[in-house]
Order: structure tokens, then C-alpha cells, then sequence
């Protein structure tokens, strides 16, 4: 009988075989990414800290070596504002990006505050997070 630890191990081999094969760079990320879960998560809130957990649970993720994407809507927009000594929201955020995670702000919701998208959270649109929750395996809304 088969066990899951020798279907693993057939799959880890054929990965390396098709790994080293591949000439495409492109090719080779997308076997790189075999395995790693696509996650979205979607902060809507700007209570500090809620908005901290929300981007703590992310670098989290990546350090699991997950795909996340993080977006930004309604009053989640302000997080970089709401962000203070005790919860430093702008902090678990620069992590975040440094470890290629991605950020996007609602440009709508950004305008409504009269405020613009920054190198944190670049101005977004609601197709940016269609395409998100589309990709993505697992949401997670806080």
C-alpha cells in the first residue's frame, strides 16, 4: 500500500526533476510556488488593534511561506494613521512588504479622506481586489 509519505516524497522528486529542467524563469517560480497557499485578507477596520493582529497574522503567513495579499478598504485605509506605540500597525506593515508580501488601498475610500495612496498601500481599485479573492485559496476578513 501507498502511503501519503511516499506519494510526498515522489512529488518533492518530480518538482526538483521539473525544477531543473526548466530553462523559463518564470517556469521555475511557478514550481517554486507549487505548493504555497494563496492567501487575501481584507482590513476594513481602524481600530489599531485590530489592524495590528490583521498584519501580525499576515507576516505570520509569510513566514509559514504563504502567498498573502493584504487590501485595504473603508475605514481600514487609515491604518498607517491609526498606528501608535502600543499597536505600531506601520511597522508590522513595513515587515510585511520587506518580506514581498503586497499591499492595496481602496483608492475610492482613500479620496473620501482626501488623502492619496503611499509606498505602503499604493491607490487600488475594487478590481485589484476581485482579482485578489479570485487568486486566493482562503480569505480572511477582519
Amino acid at each position: 500500500m501507498i502511503t501519503s509519505k511516499y506519494i510526498s516524497a515522489i512529488m518533492a522528486c518530480l518538482m526538483l526533476f521539473l525544477m531543473l529542467s526548466c530553462q523559463n524563469k518564470q517556469a521555475k517560480e511557478e514550481l517554486t510556488n507549487f505548493d504555497k497557499m494563496k492567501i487575501a485578507i481584507v482590513i476594513s477596520t481602524n481600530d489599531s488593534e485590530t489592524s495590528w493582529n490583521a498584519f501580525r497574522f499576515a507576516n505570520f503567513c509569510i513566514g509559514k511561506n504563504e502567498t498573502v495579499k493584504i487590501f485595504l478598504i473603508s475605514k481600514g485605509v487609515e491604518a498607517e494613521q491609526v498606528s501608535n506605540d502600543k499597536f505600531n500597525i506601520k511597522e508590522q506593515m513595513e515587515k510585511f512588504v520587506s518580506t514581498k508580501g503586497e499591499i492595496f488601498a481602496c483608492g475610492t475610500c482613500l479620496k473620501i479622506r482626501n488623502s492619496s495612496g503611499t509606498e505602503l498601500c499604493p491607490l487600488s481599485t475594487l478590481n485589484d481586489l476581485y482579482e485578489m479573492i479570485k487568486e486566493a485559496e482562503k480569505v480572511v476578513t477582519f
